[in-house]
């Protein structure tokens, strides 16, 4: 992946989901920690996607955090 053709979003939510996983002493990144990052970017395409769906991004926000929280 050449991180230079990557959008400046995408390239802040990597960097997101990276720093989210070291900060948990996680092995590796995760898609959850992915998802968490996208959620951090509110002027982003996740929130009307969420929206179309029908899907809380609060909820969604609890139970990545769930999931992730229980990795070693």
């Amino acid at each position: 992946m050449d991180p230079e053709k990557l959008t400046t979003r995408t390239r802040e939510a990597v960097l997101g989901a990276t720093q989210h996983a070291e900060s948990a002493h996680h092995a590796s990144v995760q898609p959850e920690h992915l998802a968490l990052a996208l959620l951090g970017q509110q002027e982003g395409i996740v929130y009307p996607l969420l929206d179309a769906l029908d899907v809380d991004p609060l909820e969604l926000r609890r139970a990545l955090e769930s999931r992730l929280d229980s990795q070693p």
